[in-house]
C-alpha cells in the first residue's frame, strides 16, 4: 500500500484465539443438540430449517440431520394452521400443542410440538426454534374414563 512514500508496507497482527474459542463454543452447542434425546430444530423467519438435530432426523427417516437443513419446515408440519402458529411465534409468542408430523415414508407421527422465537443479541426475531416430545395419552370417552 502506499502511503506518504513509494514502498511504505502496513502490516496487521491479528489474536484469532477469541475466534477459536467462540467456534469451541458453537461446537459445543451443536454436539449438545446432537446428544438431547428430544427432537429438535431452529428455522429461519422464512420458515426455513436452519439447524436440526440427530434425533429429529431419525424421527423422521433421514440418515443424516444435515440432509434437513434447508428445507422448508412445512415438510415436517404442514397441518392446517400450521402458518398462523408459525407467524405468531415469529411475532413474540410461544406457542404448544400435539401435532400431526409426517416422516420421510409418509407416515404420521402424533407428537407434542413446542415453537418458540429465537431472538438475536439486540431481541429481534430471527427465526423460530421447535421441539417435539412424545404426545401425552388421553382417554377419549368409555367406560375406562369414569373410573369403572
Amino acid at each position: 500500500i502506499d502511503l506518504m512514500n513509494d514502498g511504505d508496507l502496513v502490516f496487521s497482527i491479528r489474536n484469532v484465539e477469541r475466534r477459536h474459542v467462540q467456534m469451541q463454543k458453537l461446537k459445543s452447542c451443536q454436539n449438545l443438540l446432537n446428544h438431547v434425546p428430544s427432537a429438535a430444530a431452529a428455522c429461519d423467519t422464512e420458515a426455513n430449517i436452519k439447524v436440526v438435530n440427530s434425533a429429529l432426523a431419525k424421527l423422521l427417516g433421514y440418515a443424516k440431520a444435515e440432509d434437513l437443513n434447508d428445507k422448508p419446515f412445512s415438510l415436517v408440519w404442514k397441518e392446517a394452521g400450521s402458518t398462523d402458529a408459525i407467524q405468531r411465534v415469529l411475532s413474540g409468542t410461544q406457542w404448544r400443542e400435539t401435532v400431526q408430523v409426517v416422516n420421510a415414508s409418509g407416515m404420521r407421527i402424533q407428537l407434542t410440538l413446542s415453537l418458540a422465537p429465537e431472538l438475536d443479541i439486540r431481541r429481534k426475531v430471527i427465526g423460530f426454534l421447535a421441539a417435539f416430545s412424545p404426545a401425552a395419552v388421553v382417554a377419549l370417552g368409555g367406560p375406562a374414563s369414569k373410573g369403572v
